[in-house]
């Protein structure tokens, strides 16, 4: 059976272009950052460049580019003008004509169409000797005819100029017709030898076939398609196929119309008049064969041949010796329908059986990076804002709580002497914990860390500035001969996150002076508690007699500070999901698809209604955890407005006098400060864990500034040396400030 061959690519350099491409429109540090998954890129497409065998590797492959080329093609428009990338393919007829479109489509056009050569490589190189092996062969090549199919009705219409023959409209009809034809061939094998099919079937599955034979023979004539002929008698190869299918139909039409004949004694002549066809069918096929000059990969004829002419013998020598009834011509004789089960295969799902990551994820352009950091610069705001909303409520609400003696009094009211086994636990938590001074600690390392960053981000803002002004000076000093790209794109990509980064740290700092205040009130009592045994707080504690009722109360109420006890110990989590329902990733997602739906590919700067429209798809991803943590609050109010009203019935049932007042008073007391120094120690380690964030940020940033200086200072170097000036000075990509190089130069202020 025929298969195609694989196309073969040229090799193209997709880097080099497309690194220019990203420092043009995504900036130098995205296009850096991006080097290894230009690399990556390109031997994706090395790997599929010359396949050699259609094994589960090459198919592999060929998905993996093909992933790689969905998800990039918007991010990295190849074509004429933009990034000039020409792709070329050889015609895989001809192995000669090179073919290339500087568009991905092209690109994507040529690996289909090597799927579908993988498919009919299978197809072919498998023996059809089971039901099995056949159902899997015709699986190949319908499947081979149902990728060049969506080539030809989806891809083809994309792609511009000269066609290779193969790409072309002609060229693919032609063999989506054989891979249809030797599929139903595959049916036809099936019925006659596998399933016991009846005859008129059997020939209905056969004439089908050698119509899809007869239709891609049709497909040669344009004169386009005369070149392949020179690579395969594919006309003769056809011819013979179609002439040995008919036979085959005809000859097992006959026994339809013989076992008819047998009982109504009319259409023995009519069996012999197909009997005709057949034998006439056959030797056309043998003598195609025998005038062929070239070896054509064909079953044997011979036996077919024999087969038919020995049926006609003997139903024309019964029907002229014995039934004697008139032979029709062959136009007399009634068409035969045909049966196709052959059908193209929908595009099968083309996703590696190895998920394999986005190269460019996180790619992108510096448009939408400023948009970016001007939206995380308020988004920090927003978080720290709600940050301090949640720890004012719980703060509110555990005042409340205090304020009503809760749950001292619940514990005046269950034990007479001692600290409370639940008491205890919390404050031998703070103990282990550090108390007071693992909060002093905490409190002093946020302040340090604040401090540190702030001093960060003014060095690398003196940094930027200072690599500007040496750009500027660099521009007055060597005029044209000075080459490097203008720094203002790449200063507003950098200042941008320096901005964004500020506000961050100042909303943090803020926070660290209402958290120290804080932590001031409280160092005392919490000392206390961490410093003091079981017994010597047991000691400080007043006596008190129990009882006077109230029992029922009392453990309805204690369920009621459970439950709000786990409603603010799971706030913080809500908090945060909130937070990183809008981080940097998905804010970028955010411009991207503003970008997408107002200005299609172009890079324009967002303007303010853009980035409004922005941060209101952002708000919308938010939407749900917003939601989530209106609900907490909410319950919050209702479960104070409970407590409120159990305490009442509460105090109403019980009896209390002066020592189990006191008694009340000083558990409420030790309550007080070790929730409060747990509540704090949390957010402290909070606000660590953010420092350490943007700490961590700041690096990276000043990392790139550094290296960009560095860089540039070696084009001043190399450029004084091509001007035959010497090696001169420079900030060799520390600090800031301007060159000192031979000559002096005439330093520019920055914007």
């Amino acid at each position: 059976m025929l298969q195609i061959p694989f196309k073969r690519g040229q090799r193209v350099d997709i880097a080099r272009p497309c690194q220019a491409y990203l420092r043009s429109v995504y900036g130098k540090s995205e296009a850096k950052s991006h080097g290894e998954a230009l690399a990556a890129l390109e031997q994706m497409r090395n790997d599929v460049r010359t396949l050699a065998s259609p094994n589960d590797a090459a198919r592999e492959a060929l998905l993996r580019y093909m992933a790689q080329i969905r998800q990039v093609r918007e991010k990295l428009p190849v074509s004429d003008a933009q990034i000039k990338i020409r792709f070329g393919w050889d015609d895989s007829f001809t192995g000669k004509q090179l073919v290339g479109q500087c568009n991905w489509d092209f690109e994507y056009a040529a690996l289909l169409y090597n799927l579908a050569a993988l498919e009919s490589q299978r197809g072919a190189g498998l023996a059809r000797d089971s039901k099995a092996s056949i159902i899997e062969v015709a699986k190949h090549f319908q499947l081979a005819a149902g990728i060049l199919t969506h080539i030809r009705d989806e891809v083809v219409g994309k792609l511009l100029g000269v066609m290779p023959i193969d790409l072309s409209a002609e060229g693919l009809n032609f063999f989506i017709h054989i891979f249809l034809a030797q599929a139903q061939v595959c049916f036809f094998e099936m019925a006659d030898q596998h399933l016991d099919y009846p005859p008129d079937r059997v020939a209905k599955i056969a004439l089908a076939a050698a119509d899809e034979y007869r239709a891609a023979n049709k497909s040669l004539t344009p004169d386009s398609m005369k070149a392949i002929e020179r690579a395969y008698p594919y006309s003769k190869h056809l011819a013979i196929q179609s002439a040995s299918l008919d036979s085959v139909a005809y000859l097992h039409h006959a026994k339809v119309v013989f076992a008819r004949a047998e009982e109504t004694t009319v259409g023995y002549g009519e069996q012999v008049g197909f009997l005709q066809l057949a034998l006439r069918a056959a030797e056309t096929a043998k003598a195609t064969l025998a005038a062929s000059k070239a070896a054509i990969a064909v079953r044997p004829l011979a036996a077919l041949l024999q087969q038919v002419k020995d049926a006609y013998d003997a139903a024309a020598t019964d029907n002229r010796n014995v039934y004697r009834q008139g032979v029709p011509t062959p136009s007399e004789l009634p068409p035969v329908p045909a049966t196709l089960l052959a059908k193209p295969a929908a595009l099968p799902p083309l996703a590696p059986a190895t998920p394999t990551a986005d190269l460019f994820a996180t790619l992108v352009p510096a448009s939408v990076s400023k948009a970016v950091e001007s939206l995380l610069s308020r988004h920090a705001e927003f978080c720290a804002k709600l940050r301090a909303d949640a720890d004012r409520s719980a703060e509110a609400a555990k005042a409340t709580l205090s304020s009503m003696g809760l749950p001292g009094s619940l514990d005046a009211g269950e034990s007479a002497t001692g600290i409370p086994d639940a008491l205890w636990a919390k404050c031998d938590r703070v103990r282990i914990n550090g108390g007071a001074d693992e909060l002093t600690k905490l409190r002093d390392a946020n302040a340090a860390a604040g401090a540190a960053i702030s001093r960060g981000l003014d060095d690398v803002e003196s940094k930027l500035r200072g690599d500007y002004q040496e750009h500027e000076a660099n521009r007055a000093r060597f005029g044209s001969a000075w080459t490097a790209a203008d720094h203002r794109e790449y200063m507003g990509e950098h200042i941008g996150k320096l901005m964004s980064l500020r506000s961050a740290v100042a909303s943090f700092r803020s926070r660290d002076t209402e958290l120290a205040k804080r932590v001031s009130a409280v160092l005392d009592s919490v000392a206390s508690v961490s410093s003091s045994s079981r017994e010597e707080l047991a000691a400080a504690v007043p006596h008190a007699s129990t009882g006077g009722g109230g029992a029922a109360e009392r453990t309805e109420l204690r369920a009621a500070l459970v439950a709000m006890h786990k409603l603010l110990e799971a706030r913080p989590a809500l908090v945060d999901n909130l937070c990183k329902a809008s981080d940097k990733s998905s804010l970028s997602r955010a411009c991207m698809s503003v970008v997408a739906d107002r200005h299609g590919p172009s890079t324009v700067e967002l303007s303010d209604d853009d980035i409004a429209a922005a941060a209101a798809i952002a708000a919308k991803d938010r939407e749900p955890h917003k939601e989530v943590l209106a609900a907490s609050f909410a319950e919050q109010s209702s479960l104070l407005e409970r407590i409120t009203a159990l305490n009442t019935r509460y105090n109403e049932v019980r009896s209390e006098d002066p020592a189990s007042a006191a008694r009340q008073a000083a558990l409420q007391k030790l309550h007080d400060a070790a929730d409060t120094s747990e509540r704090l120690r949390s957010t402290l380690r909070e606000q660590a864990e953010l420092y350490a964030d943007v700490q961590r940020e700041v690096s990276r940033l000043d990392a790139q500034v550094s290296d960009s200086r560095y860089v540039r200072d070696i084009e001043r170097r190399d450029l004084l040396v091509r001007l035959g000036g010497g090696g001169g000075g420079g900030n060799g990509g520390n600090g800031g400030g301007a060159a000192s190089g031979a000559g002096g130069a005439t330093v520019v202020a920055p914007p």
